[in-house]
Order: C-alpha cells, then structure tokens, then sequence
C-alpha cells in the first residue's frame, strides 16, 4: 500500500516524505534536485523514497543513478560509463520500482553473473527476475508466466534473441507475439562494450560472439517507445561510437560518465620487451624464488584473445613452486 503511495506522489508530497523519511545528508545534492522540473523532481525523490524502503534504509539513489534513470522516463536512451561498485544495478531497478507492469530486458553476457544478478534483484528489491540462457526449463507454467508479464524482469544471454544451434530460443519466438513485446518498456545492455569486443569482427578475426553484434535488430520487434541503455566500465570513444550505432540510440541519447578510480586500486607502467606475447614480461609479477609467507597482490591481466590468455596462465602458475600450482593463485 506504502509503494503504491509513494509512486503517485506530487512533487510537494514527495518533498515532504523525502524529508521526513531520508537523512538530508543521504540525499543527492540540493543543485541538483532544483536543476530538474516538477515532474523529474517528483520522479527523483519517488525513486529516492523507493530504494530506501524496499531496501530497508540501506541504500538511497545518488545523483548519476537518478540521471539515468530520468533519461529513460523521458524517452531518451543513455549509457552509463562507471567503473564497478559504481551501482550500475540500481540503474536498472529504480525504473522496474518506479514502472511496475512494464518489462525490463536485460542483455547479460555470462551464466555466472546472470545467478548473481538474479540473486540481487529479487533479494534487494523484491523484484521477481529470472534469467533466461540454454538452462532456462522449458516449463510451460514458467513462460505462460513470461508470456503473461508476471516476472517483471528478464535478465537474458544475447544468444536468446536469435537462431541458435539451428532454432529458434524460446524468447526469441516470444518477441514475434505483440502482446508480449508491447509490455517490454526497457532494454538494459550490461557489460555493453560486448558488442564491439565480442560481437564484431577486429583485425580479420572472426567475431567471438556474433549475438552481441546482432543486438541493434532487437528493435524491429519492440514497440518504438522502448528505451535503450547501455553500460560498461569500459567505453572508450571507439567503442561507444560502435555501440551508439548498433543499437540506433536516439539523437537526444545522454551520457554518465563517472571515474573509474578505485582507492584500493595502483595503476601502473611497465614496458614490454619484443611485444606482449614474450611471457617473459610478466616474471615480475610472481617472485623468484616464491615462498610462503610472501603476499601476491592481486593484479588483472586483460588480454583480447583466449589463447593468450590462457598461455599466461599456464605461464605464471608454472613459475610457482609446485605444491602452490593449481591451486587458484593464478
């Protein structure tokens, strides 16, 4: 009864329970809140008053999380450009809290983070999810759910929406069926630099997962009034650029772009001798000799293809005495 209250609130209205319930410090900044309309002002504040409930007080929106998500309750597509931790999942949930009996697409690229996801949703919002990939039951009682609208909100591998193995996904026959694809008011595209890194062909190679470079067709089959957003920690230029014209952003589309700067994080420099394929680059990362009670601090290693990746692997657990191999250290 509380929720649906605090939806339909007015601006004046929302104000006061804002100010009643939330902590002024726990707030988006005041220049911000006076910068936006009426309408936008009710809808931040309703989000704000929302989170915190279904969250128990734990969480509020902050500002970037409410920029974007005004820009999808105005029709305009975005992309949020932040690092992780940023909490590019309540971009997501403030406008399934916000919009209930609308359905949120959301493109996910692996099974693993798919679980966690689902797990998040339904746990800190409430928000009834299920992720959709080959292990999806087939159940007729799940998707006559699906079909109906009742799970809110679908976290989806790109592989659903097209010929697979030579048929046709469950989902993807779904979309062709007007009543259901009418409910779907939004499509979240997670990890969205997928689409040049995966679903292109760089450099001759062959693309690694041709679904994510297929994405921009999904709009045939959505009502024109579905809106797009897309978001990644990593969105050079480049990449943005190839992403904004795959998927048809509109001209209008708005960009958040926060630091990726971590405080428990050190970037650094180091030069490569003949090239990144001479492993021999990487021996400073792993002492010589190593020994307990040495600390290996964590470092990411990102390479653009799987052989490699896999070679160094190989590489920098060999380089570990052999009771300390295989055991997860590298």
């Amino acid at each position: 009864m509380l929720l649906s209250v605090i939806r339909k609130l007015d601006e004046e209205d929302a104000i006061r329970y804002t100010i009643i319930l939330i902590l002024p410090t726990r707030l988006p900044p005041r220049p911000f809140i006076l910068s936006l309309s009426q309408k936008e002002c009710a809808t931040a504040l309703c989000a704000c008053l929302l989170v915190y409930c279904f969250t128990r007080g734990k969480i509020v929106p902050h500002q970037g999380q409410l920029e974007a998500s005004l820009a999808l309750t105005s029709g305009r597509d975005s992309a949020v450009i932040a690092r992780t931790g940023y909490g590019k999942t309540l971009c997501i949930a403030i406008l399934l809290l916000l919009e209930p009996g609308t359905i949120t697409l959301t493109v996910s690229p692996l099974k693993r983070l798919q679980m966690m996801q689902v797990r998040d949703f339904m746990q800190k919002y409430n928000i009834p999810t299920i992720a959709i990939n080959e292990d999806t039951p087939q159940s007729p009682e799940l998707w006559a759910k699906i079909a109906k609208g009742e799970i809110p909100h679908l976290i989806v591998q790109p592989e659903q929406f097209r010929m697979n193995h030579g048929h046709l996904p469950r989902l993807a026959r779904l979309l062709n069926d007007r009543g259901f694809s009418s409910k779907i008011a939004r499509v979240a595209i997670d990890e969205a630099h997928n689409i040049y890194t995966a679903g292109t062909v760089i450099n001759g190679h062959p693309a690694f997962r041709p679904a994510w470079g297929a994405l921009g067709k999904l709009q045939v089959k959505l009502p024109k009034t579905t809106t797009l957003q897309a978001l990644s920690a990593t969105l050079p230029g480049y990449i943005y650029h190839t992403i904004h014209q795959n998927l048809g952003f509109r001209s209008d589309s708005l960009i958040i772009s926060a630091s990726i700067n971590r405080p428990n994080i050190i970037y650094a420099t180091h030069v490569l001798v003949d090239g990144r394929r001479n492993l021999h680059n990487l021996d400073c990362i792993i002492p010589d000799p190593f020994h307990p009670p040495m600390h290996l601090p964590k470092i990411v290693i990102f390479h653009g293809e799987k052989i490699e990746t896999s070679n160094v692997s190989q590489y920098l657990n060999a380089r570990l005495p052999e009771p300390f191999q295989k055991l997860g250290i590298c």
